[in-house]
């Protein structure tokens, strides 16, 4: 069962053009209630996010399809993720049948933290073609992912629980190790086409 103060990872995947794959990963914390099941949990956190996707749908290729979304829980006894539900959905596609940009490439929006110099990164492939001049997004698909990610950071009831969005950190070697920062309800999107390749694991999740 989920129980407060419990935090919860959610991985959502996507297939691309010619193999490619991506994955966008969140994290929760449990901020009220207890003795949820993680299968409802997960289905009211995929609500959530079909919500927010639908800011950006259209923005995105059609040749992007949703994979599985699970949810994974912190044992904190153990050091590690323990998957406890997964399921699908047929509202996380993407919504346009014009060509994306290369799948290394992507938008990407930033959401900040109560702490200093803590924020999640999330990458969207698939942005299309025609949103982008010069590796700048245009203004519509800027106001599309800053809409998308307001959405996104929304707190998630289920049950009687609350779950906030933040960052957890996962690197054993940091004074941080296991610890939670919720966001503050900011966020930013950049401008600029970005690269979403990680420097080390556990960075940038």
């Amino acid at each position: 069962m989920i129980d407060l103060n419990d935090v919860v990872r959610v991985v959502a995947d996507w297939d691309g053009p010619n193999g490619a794959y991506s994955q966008l990963v969140w994290h929760y914390l449990v901020t009220a209630g207890n003795n949820e099941d993680p299968a409802d949990v997960l289905d009211d956190i995929v609500t959530n996010f079909e919500a927010a996707w639908a800011n950006i749908a259209s923005v995105v290729s059609d040749a992007w399809a949703s994979g599985s979304i699970s949810l994974l829980q912190r044992d904190t006894s153990l050091h590690q993720w323990d998957g406890v539900a997964q399921t699908t959905s047929a509202n996380l596609d993407g919504g346009s049948a014009s060509d994306g940009i290369p799948p290394g490439a992507a938008a990407l929006v930033k959401i900040f933290t109560q702490s200093a110099r803590r924020q999640a990164r999330k990458y969207v492939m698939g942005i299309l073609e025609g949103s982008v001049t010069n590796g700048l997004l245009l203004a519509s698909p800027m106001v599309a992912l800053g809409l998308f990610v307001a959405d996104l950071v929304d707190d998630v009831t289920s049950g009687t629980e609350t779950l906030v969005m933040g960052t957890y950190n996962t690197i054993p070697t940091s004074v941080l190790y296991e610890s939670f920062s919720e966001n503050d309800d900011r966020a930013a999107v950049e401008a600029v086409i970005a690269y979403p390749r990680r420097r080390r694991p556990g960075t940038g999740v």
